[in-house]
C-alpha cells in the first residue's frame, strides 16, 4: 500500500471513529440498525474501500504486535475471508445481508472505532 493511500485509509477511519463518538456522547449506546450509519457509511463502502482498510489493521497488527487483540483481529480476518469468496460477484460483499456481510461489516466498523480510540488512549 502507498503511503498516500496508507494516510488516506487512516483518514477514513478516524473520521469513522469521530462519528462514532459524536453519536455516542449525543445518542449513547449505537445500535447495529442505526440509519445514519448505514446510509452515510456502510451503505456507500465498496470491496476496494473495506480491502484498503483491512489491510490497513493487518499492517497495524503487523508493525504492533499486540495491539490489535484477538478479537478486533478475527473481525477484520472473517471480512477478509469473505471479501476473497465473493469480490468478483459483488461490489459490495459487506454489504450483503444473506452471507452474513452485513453482521460482519458492523462488527469491524465498531471495531474500527475500538482500535483508534486505543490508539488515541480513550
Amino acid at each position: 500500500m502507498e503511503h498516500t493511500q496508507l494516510l488516506d485509509v487512516i483518514d477514513i477511519m478516524i473520521r469513522i471513529t469521530q462519528y462514532q463518538n459524536k453519536l455516542i456522547r449525543t445518542q449513547g449506546e449505537i445500535k447495529a440498525d442505526n440509519k445514519e450509519l448505514w446510509r452515510g457509511y456502510l451503505h456507500n463502502m465498496d470491496n476496494e474501500l473495506w480491502q484498503a482498510i483491512i489491510d490497513t489493521v493487518f499492517l497495524i497488527d503487523h508493525c504492533h504486535p499486540g495491539f490489535i487483540n484477538l478479537t478486533e483481529y478475527s473481525a477484520f480476518d472473517q471480512a477478509q475471508t469473505l471479501l476473497n469468496k465473493y469480490n468478483m460477484k459483488y461490489d459490495r460483499v459487506l454489504d450483503i445481508k444473506n452471507i452474513d456481510g452485513k453482521k460482519i461489516a458492523w462488527r469491524c466498523f465498531m471495531t474500527i472505532r475500538d482500535i483508534i480510540n486505543k490508539a488515541w488512549e480513550q
